[in-house]
């Protein structure tokens, strides 16, 4: 009974030119594109297409419905550039996605990264910059992706558990970044310097903006492929990850240092050119 209301919901959509809709029949051509701005939903059922077309641009599309037999079935890498309105309800689902290279939840309200996305081990980039509303990455899910080379978390979460893990905790650790090693590119805020494991390595870190402690927000003029803010209360030699940053960076922000005596003398000893 569910199927059919939602069948008929959709045809009187369609009828209004609010919906396209295909139902198991073959599509030989899209709609115009002056139609496709229009339309807010898409319902596929298709039994014989092997390809979406390429560079759509559907900018009121909030819902999109895909059903396909063909087992050599392909989605374009920009399909979904066009469709900035889509709106993702159920995002469990994109744990079936296994072989998935690129994953963007760019600005959406997602206040949850559902542990389903931990399956998805071919991933290369993961892209959760300007969500605001993210507070819970679960523990052993970033760990999964180890040919992930960026990770974008620029105004969004920086909650993350402190050094020692234990089995009540909601959030990951920053020690599953080192379990990353080809992450070259990242834009991560570590609010709590606590939360960094003294072995933090940052191994092939290579474009980066990271922010550590409590006073800094993601407003700036970001000039250089290098950025690093620090206040922390703990001496540098203490974390190799920070080391490992100082050595190359090239836009450097300090704020309270409060257990570094001298901090021009520390980051000359890493050869810091001030």
């Amino acid at each position: 009974m569910h199927d059919v209301v939602r069948d008929v919901a959709m045809t009187i959509a369609s009828n209004l030119h609010y919906a396209f809709v295909v139902r198991f029949d073959k599509l030989n051509d899209w709609p115009e594109k002056y139609q496709l701005r229009i339309y807010t939903s898409i319902s596929l059922r298709l039994s014989n297409i092997g390809r979406l077309p390429e560079g759509m641009d559907f900018p009121s599309l909030e819902f999109f419905c895909f059903a396909n037999n063909e087992f050599s079935f392909t989605i374009p890498d920009n399909f979904f550039e066009g469709m900035s309105g889509l709106k993702l309800e159920d995002t469990a689902m994109i744990g079936e996605l296994k072989n998935l290279k690129v994953l963007s939840l760019l600005a959406t309200d997602i206040k949850q990264l559902p542990r389903a996305i931990g399956q998805l081990t071919q991933l290369q980039l993961l892209d959760l910059g300007n969500c605001s509303k993210l507070e819970v990455i679960p523990p052993n899910v970033l760990s999964n992706f180890k040919k992930l080379e960026e990770l974008n978390m620029e105004n969004s979460f920086s909650g993350w558990e402190s050094e020692e893990a234990n089995s009540e905790d909601i959030n990951a650790n920053l020690r599953e970044l080192n379990c990353l090693p080809e992450l070259n590119t990242s834009d991560i805020r570590i609010r709590d310097p606590s939360a960094m494991p003294m072995d933090l390595l940052f191994k092939k870190l290579e474009r980066y903006k990271i922010l550590i402690g409590d006073v800094w927000n993601w407003f700036g003029n970001y000039k250089t492929s290098r950025t690093l803010k620090l206040k922390i209360n703990m001496s540098f030699h203490l974390v190799q990850g920070i080391l490992r940053l100082l050595e190359r960076v090239e836009d450097l922000h300090l704020d309270e240092l409060s257990s570094v005596k001298n901090v021009l003398y520390e980051l000359n000893q890493k050869d810091f050119h001030i």
